[in-house]
């Protein structure tokens, strides 16, 4: 796809076949035991043999263990719904701790969206796009990316229901976060479980003549959409 020859040059392409040819893990290469973007970039059900991107070695064992959780998230059955925002939950600390790490989290979450063959799997990929997006950025140069990215599938008549309403909530986030960086602080489970579940928190903000509101807020919420609810 166009888009994805826009980063083409962000991905090891040779180390990862290599890696991959070893272990088997890819079927679809050229004669020259190379193998092509789209394949690289593409849906698989098992586990990464190296990171997408060229990383440390710390950081990229770092990347093949979020993978793993993606697929154990994404892939098996449903957990129940602390068990899983407890699963997803480093992959959060690790995009708001470690920002060299981001880019490689956003491209994780594109490939299992890319020739998905399950429903139910694309639905919940996108759920963690959308926590992914709500916690912090990409690089400002995977950015441009990543939203035309996750706006071709808000406006895609054919996907899912659930992945549209997902991609939605993803977009918004993007925005948020493009524009005001990144949490200060990891997402707490609690939060993670309400954003899953579409739903609000509540928070009591207090005032210096000693009253307080009861504010609701998401993980998308910034500071100035708190104030203006406030102040209306």
């Amino acid at each position: 796809p166009l888009l994805m020859q826009t980063v083409a040059q962000r991905f090891q392409l040779d180390a990862f076949a290599k890696a991959a040819g070893k272990r088997g893990l890819l079927g679809r290469k050229r004669a020259d035991g190379s193998v092509t973007l789209p394949v690289m970039a593409a849906h698989q059900a098992v586990d990464l043999p190296l990171s997408l991107l060229k990383l440390s070695s710390e950081n990229t064992n770092r990347a093949v263990k979020n993978f793993a959780m993606i697929l154990k998230y994404c892939e098996g059955k449903p957990l129940p719904p602390a068990d899983a925002a407890a699963l997803c939950q480093p992959m959060l600390k690790a995009a708001v701790k470690r920002p060299e790490l981001r880019d490689e989290l956003f491209l994780h979450l594109v490939k299992q969206s890319r020739g998905n063959p399950s429903e139910d799997s694309l639905a919940r990929v996108w759920v963690l796009m959308s926590l992914l997006c709500c916690t912090a950025p990409p690089s400002r140069e995977l950015a441009p990316f990543v939203s035309a990215f996750v706006q071709q599938s808000v406006n895609d008549p054919a996907a899912p229901p659930a992945v549209q309403a997902a991609a939605s909530v993803a977009f918004e986030g993007l925005r948020n976060t493009v524009k005001h960086g990144a949490r200060r602080t990891t997402p707490s489970q609690e939060q993670i479980v309400a954003h899953v579940a579409a739903r609000k928190l509540n928070t009591i903000s207090f005032f210096l003549d000693e009253t307080f509101e009861e504010l609701p807020y998401g993980l998308c919420t910034t500071i100035a959409e708190a104030s203006k609810f406030v102040a209306s």
